[in-house]
């Protein structure tokens, strides 16, 4: 998959009308991974994410396509 570097990125319109959030606005969000291997779940807030795991970051293109169509009664 090609990646591209900032210079290469046109500016994304985000779904928060035109503000970013600030990360204040995601500090009640938690990842809840369940159903492990050890029969346990666990339950990370963005501070331990962050501590936990190093953080990467890549530029790739974003191609949303929409085809459904109808076959047999179904979408296929």
């Amino acid at each position: 998959m090609p990646t591209y570097t900032k210079s290469q990125i046109t500016p994304l319109k985000n779904n928060y009308n035109g503000a970013t959030p600030d990360p204040g606005y995601i500090s009640g969000w938690k990842l809840t991974v369940a159903r492990l291997a050890s029969g346990l779940s666990i339950s990370l807030d963005i501070r331990n994410l962050l501590n936990r795991f190093s953080v990467h970051e890549q530029i790739t293109r974003l191609v949303c396509v929409e085809g459904w169509r109808r076959s047999r009664g179904g979408l296929v």
